[in-house]
Formats: C-alpha cells, sequence, structure tokens
C-alpha cells in the first residue's frame, strides 16, 4: 500500500521531469482534456438528470399514483448515478457556497439530519416546500439524503395517494434544489475565465496553480482521494471484517439500494477521468 501511495503522489513530479521544457504546456494539455472530456460533460449530465428528476416529482405532486413514484424512484435513482460520476471532482464550483454538502450531506453519523428531515415532514414546515427558502437551510434537508428519505423513507408509500401533500410538496423542492445546484456548478465550470481556466492555464500569475505541476497534483490528487474515500468512508463504513459485524443501514443510499450504484458510478467517473486526460500516456515508460 505504501509504495503505491508513493508512486500515485509522485506522479505530477514524474510528468514535470520527464519535460522539463515544456511542462506548463503539457500541464496544460492534460487538464485540458480533463475538463472538456470528463469534468464539464459530467456535470452537465448531472444537471440534465437533476432537471429530470424535478419534473417526475412535480408529475408525481399533481397526480399522485404508484405509477408516478416509481417514476419518481427510477429518476431519483438515475440522478445518483449521475452525481456518483461528477461528485469525484470534489473542488472548484462545487466547494463554494457549501455546495458539496448541500448535495450530499453524508456520512450522517448521529443522525441529525435524518431527524430534521423527519421533523419537517412531522411538523410541515410551511418554508421548507419552498426552494428559495430551503435554500437558505440546514445542508442535511436540502440534498440527495434528504429527498432518498421522502421517496424511500417511512411513510413513503402515502406518496402514491393524496394522503400527504407537504411530503410531495418538500421533496419537489427538494428536487428543484439540486437542481439548481448543479445547473450552478455546471454553468460555473462553463465559464471561459472560471475556474475551469485558473486551472488549465497554470503560471506565476495565477492565484491558484504557480506552475504545470501544481495543476497536475490536482488532478492525480482525484485518483488517490477518491479512491482512499470509496475504500475508507464509503464501504468500511458498513462493512465489518466479518459478515457478522456488518452495519448495511450505515451504507450510503441504503434505503434506495443504490449503495452499489453510487460506487459504481464513483469508480466509473475514475476510469473516464484517467481515460479522458491521457494521464498515463504522459509518463515514462
Amino acid at each position: 500500500m505504501f509504495n503505491r501511495r508513493a508512486a500515485a503522489l509522485a506522479l505530477p513530479f514524474l510528468l514535470a521531469a520527464a519535460l522539463p521544457t515544456q511542462a506548463a504546456v503539457k500541464a496544460s494539455d492534460l487538464i485540458g482534456r480533463a475538463i472538456d472530456g470528463f469534468v464539464r460533460p459530467a456535470y452537465a449530465s448531472l444537471d440534465d438528470h437533476a432537471g429530470t428528476l424535478t419534473q417526475a416529482m412535480r408529475q408525481l405532486c399533481n397526480a399522485p399514483s404508484q405509477q408516478n413514484l416509481d417514476a419518481a424512484r427510477t429518476e431519483f435513482s438515475a440522478t445518483v448515478e449521475a452525481w456518483s460520476v461528477a461528485e469525484i471532482i470534489a473542488f472548484g464550483p462545487i466547494k463554494e457556497n457549501n455546495r458539496l454538502e448541500r448535495m450530499l450531506y453524508w456520512p450522517d453519523r448521529k443522525s441529525i439530519g435524518l431527524r430534521q428531515v423527519q421533523s419537517t415532514l412531522v411538523a410541515k414546515d410551511p418554508s421548507a416546500d419552498d426552494p428559495a427558502q430551503l435554500a437558505r437551510k440546514s445542508v442535511a434537508m436540502q440534498g440527495l439524503g434528504a429527498l432518498e428519505y421522502v421517496l424511500f423513507g417511512d411513510g413513503a408509500e402515502t406518496l402514491a395517494s393524496k394522503d400527504d401533500p407537504y411530503r410531495c410538496a418538500y421533496g419537489a423542492a427538494v428536487a428543484s434544489n439540486i437542481q439548481a445546484i448543479a445547473g450552478e456548478v455546471r454553468e460555473a465550470w462553463s465559464k471561459p475565465d472560471g475556474f475551469a481556466s485558473l486551472w488549465a492555464n497554470p503560471g506565476p500569475k495565477n492565484p491558484l496553480y504557480r506552475d504545470g505541476t501544481e495543476a497536475v497534483t490536482e488532478l492525480v490528487g482525484v485518483f488517490i482521494n477518491e479512491l482512499e474515500m470509496i475504500r475508507d468512508v464509503r464501504l468500511k463504513g458498513f462493512l465489518g471484517a466479518k459478515p457478522d459485524a456488518d452495519k448495511p443501514k450505515q451504507a450510503i443510499y441504503w434505503r434506495s439500494q443504490n449503495t452499489l450504484n453510487s460506487l459504481a458510478g464513483n469508480l466509473s467517473g475514475i476510469d473516464k477521468l484517467f481515460q479522458a486526460s491521457k494521464l498515463g500516456g504522459a509518463l515514462p515508460a
């Protein structure tokens, strides 16, 4: 494990050493491919899925039925997968304005977020079913975790009837908030003079990346950090040393049975980023 990690940490320095005369140019090429080939398409896909999810939730609220509930749940799972691909890029625009935590508040080891969502559903807080006001509330009430409880948690079966219109209205507000966050991040990555430009154009006057090594280090860090996150947080968070030590209800998205869907999305994102950036091809043999 130590040798693999040390080698991964050394990647940006190997790149710089291998390309001494054009390190900055090669770094720009790598980062440019990563942005255009993975980051922008991933967040665009998330935004598209979030929009479809919002429409499905509104349809469910307007015409409650088991068919529309199933459709909303299907779109939720598709959005989880899209987010799981994109979330490996956990820096840049997604870190601004608490967007990362607002999109997914997890792990919630003390069930603080869960209790907030449950209390909101019981109290039928009139400000929580308004997307504009919801965006200013606790991060745990705004994202995928909250919507998962609405769609799959205790009492979710009432969404198929007209028995609990507030629950659906709150769920629709959460979906709309998810769409708003996804749209903001998509737009931020698309700006020609935004974060993407800073990352792809390192230099002495760049406030974030002073040279190509720093820019490539950010890219390599995605692979290191996200693989460790999957292992240490997503898997070890619920898998015990022996089967009887497992804690399945501590797994991410366990209510919607999207745990493996999420993990597969994370790993798919890592692979797609590696292929799009052509990082491997930039290394000496």
